[in-house]
């Protein structure tokens, strides 16, 4: 009888012990938890870098950012004649510069030019290949054509501009990628923008004018700042650097007009200048997914934030 008992304890034990570990299977135990904050107010996917971007209601998370309707963001790039990326810094009207879809075509529409009608899809050729720099990056990229080039040479009044994708076929230098500075999306917290136009006196700025991917609401004011990881739907995301801000955000998304008082980027360097990033001021984060899947406006964002020093 009492081998017997032993015997009942040492399977329940065995019983238990076995449950426990599939219910661990089940539900890792996280040395953090994550933390629901608020949910995702806007989407835009930019065809064209430094172009007017599309307002969506959800588009496909790729390796290499966001796609809708078959068009990556920043997948088209404007160069000057030595194959120099063109940016609303530069040429503040390009703010203007809308695109659309339309079959297998792309059509690009700007303030006083008919339409320019480009093929979705470019074939390299030996003729149409080269390598372009973006902020001191190499990239390899398929030239749309004389009739493209001239178009937005008309339009912004500069000669032998160039318009350009990217190309996966001869990508070596860099893999395959859209024309992201550092990487393929960028978070901004609506309150972020909303504490800004707070401080910032006879004037109101946007979250487009900061061209953005995700903007989020519900969270307070930066608190993307202290960010470490977001889950969002199916898409895991890492946080990687902040986001500077140098001219381009006092160009209005909607008349292409640089603002002659330099706001709000003046009062951003008040107050979001980093001792990490003493270039210019700092508002949104990037980031890059480490899965794939859709977004949508509505989709509740979780977040993990950044441990704090205890030294």
């Amino acid at each position: 009888m009492g081998d017997v008992n032993i015997f009942l304890s040492l399977l329940a034990g065995s019983l238990v012990k076995a449950a426990m570990m599939m219910w661990a299977q089940g539900h890792p135990v996280r040395k953090r938890d994550w933390e629901k904050v608020g949910t995702v107010s806007e989407l835009f996917v930019h065809p064209l870098k430094s172009g007017r971007g599309w307002s969506v209601t959800e588009a496909q998370v790729e390796s290499i950012g966001l796609r809708y309707n078959g068009v990556l963001d920043r997948f088209y790039l404007l160069t000057n004649s030595e194959y120099r990326r063109l940016n609303i810094r530069m040429e503040p009207t390009m703010a203007l510069i809308e695109a659309s879809i339309h079959g297998d075509d792309v059509h690009f529409d700007a303030p006083g030019m008919n339409t320019l009608i480009l093929p979705k899809h470019i074939k390299p050729t030996t003729e149409n290949q080269f390598e372009c720099t973006i902020k001191d990056k190499l990239h390899r990229g398929i030239d749309c054509g004389l009739e493209a080039g001239l178009w937005f040479s008309t339009y912004l009044k500069r000669e032998n501009l160039k318009f350009i994708i990217p190309d996966k076929m001869l990508n070596e230098i860099r893999p395959f990628s859209n024309f992201y500075f550092i990487n393929p999306q960028m978070v901004l917290c609506q309150s972020s923008v909303d504490d800004l136009n707070s401080r910032l006196e006879n004037y109101e700025t946007t979250v487009r004018e900061f061209r953005p991917n995700v903007v989020i609401t519900g969270p307070s004011a930066y608190s993307e700042d202290d960010w470490e990881e977001m889950q969002i739907g199916d898409i895991h995301y890492k946080m990687t650097e902040p986001c500077l801000r140098c001219l381009i955000t006092t160009v209005k998304a909607e008349t292409g007009v640089r603002n002659p008082t330099i706001e709000p980027l003046k009062t951003l360097r008040k107050y979001r200048m980093l001792p990490t990033h003493p270039a210019g001021p700092v508002l949104g984060r990037y980031c890059e997914n480490t899965t794939t899947g859709e977004i949508r406006v509505g989709d509740p964002v979780y977040i993990i934030r950044r441990r704090q020093s205890t030294a």
